[in-house]
């Protein structure tokens, strides 16, 4: 990947992602009794007010949902993405997929400049699949912005502290020069975006009136690992 990101456009079937999608508002909805008429964005509002470990706790259900096995199944995209970062099929392992959520005009859980390999130290090469799963992304609706082609500098410094006393950022030292590349993404449902591990990104705020919902899949090269240890890729988290 030369500029050290590439999105993969339409790589997911969408009957797929939307089933994704069912699989969280059961989620939801297991936890709590719920109107059925409530949709995904409403649950993800309405529970977010509550109490943001229930929201957590639905999206990491994604991991072990039957439909994320069967979107990721149901598509060429891994080999694709296996071919653009050089590694073997075979040794491509991904870590359990996740939601992520981005409420409107909320910064609580957003990320500043970082590199994704920063918080995987355990993994010699790592990257990322990065995909929406409610809707549609810009600069207006909250998307990441890249700085195509950081990745070829490695692993940088960065500064650990926590959000709200509790969500860890580590933020990549980026010379001020280097942000007018900036690059926000848009990215359709059904688009693949795959991020190297020293690729510099961040979040973009949600200026619109419903949340941002994405899907998040860790990639690990086991050919670059001294060994496969399962604790490592089943317990992977930021």
């Amino acid at each position: 990947m030369e500029d050290g990101y590439v999105v993969i456009r339409q790589g997911l079937d969408l009957r797929g992602v939307t089933a994704v999608c069912d699989t969280l508002v059961a989620s939801f909805r297991h936890a709590r009794q719920e109107e059925p008429s409530l949709s995904l964005d409403q649950l993800v509002t309405k529970r977010e007010a509550e109490s943001h470990d229930e929201v957590y706790r639905a999206g990491t259900s994604m991991g072990s949902g039957a439909a994320t096995y069967r979107m990721l199944g149901g598509t060429p995209a891994l080999e694709l993405v296996a071919e653009g970062l050089g590694v073997n099929f075979s040794e491509l392992h991904l870590t359990p997929a996740y939601a992520l959520i981005q409420l409107p005009a909320d910064n609580s859980f957003d990320y500043g400049w970082h590199q994704d390999g920063a918080f995987y130290s355990q993994f010699h090469d790592v990257a990322t699949l990065w995909f929406p799963l409610n809707r549609g992304v810009s600069e207006e609706t909250g998307t990441i912005a890249v700085l195509p082609g950081s990745h070829k500098m490695g692993p940088r410094d960065g500064k650990v502290w926590f959000r709200n006393n509790k969500f860890r950022q580590i933020d990549t030292v980026v010379d001020e020069a280097e942000l007018h590349r900036a690059l926000p993404l848009e990215i359709e449902v059904g688009d693949l975006c795959v991020l190297h591990g020293n690729v510099v990104h961040r979040s973009l705020p949600n200026h619109s009136t419903t949340p941002r919902i994405s899907g998040i899949i860790r990639l690990v090269d086991l050919g670059a690992q001294p060994e496969y240890r399962r604790d490592l890729i089943y317990c992977a988290a930021k």
